[in-house]
């Protein structure tokens, strides 16, 4: 997924991770791409929850996709039928569990992801302001079906998303650059 640069914000209940991708079009080679990256698999490293302070209650993931192109989000919805439509205009949002082995057994932490489509003109003019309004609301996007758990578990506490640090950023001919990884052109 070329053209890809990702942001994370942890703390110790949630982990936030923001990836945005601008495409020509959504076709079905990159739909098969976010399916096997946010719904078969996650896109973390084994690592990244290794000390068990840093396992989160809850994971949230959104996926922007900025595309030239029209019918992404159909495209999307077709080739993955795991996603459901979402809560904001113009998103699907997938719910699963992220399975984490501890000790001979494993942790099942909740995990949304959330793909947002900004494929109009005018949306893609807009995208500062969409970005800002989707970003600063008290009680991030969370699918109904997560609000009416019947497990035990407490419902989603609003939360205030402070500015994400960029962690990577790909650039089309594939050199990866940013923090620790040295920022070369």
């Amino acid at each position: 997924m070329g053209g890809t640069f990702a942001a994370i914000r942890q703390t110790r209940t949630r982990f936030h991770c923001v990836f945005f991708q601008s495409t020509p079009r959504i076709n079905a080679n990159l739909c098969e791409a976010y399916r096997s990256t946010f719904v078969w698999h996650h896109p973390y490293s084994a690592r990244t929850f290794s000390p068990p302070k840093t396992i989160p209650q809850r994971l949230r993931e959104d996926v922007i996709i900025c595309s030239l192109g029209s019918n992404g989000l159909r495209r999307l919805r077709t080739n993955i039928p795991s996603l459901r439509v979402g809560s904001v205009d113009q998103t699907l949002f997938y719910d699963g569990d992220l399975e984490i082995p501890r000790r001979g057994k494993e942790l099942a932490v909740p995990r949304d992801v959330t793909f947002h489509v900004f494929e109009s003109n005018q949306r893609l003019v807009r995208l500062p302001e969409e970005l800002k309004e989707r970003f600063s609301r008290r009680d991030p996007p969370v699918h109904p079906s997560r609000l009416l758990s019947s497990s035990r578990e407490p419902a989603p506490q609003p939360i205030v998303l402070k500015p994400l640090r960029i962690i990577v950023k790909v650039k089309r001919d594939g050199l990866r650059i940013g923090p620790g990884v040295g920022d070369s052109h």
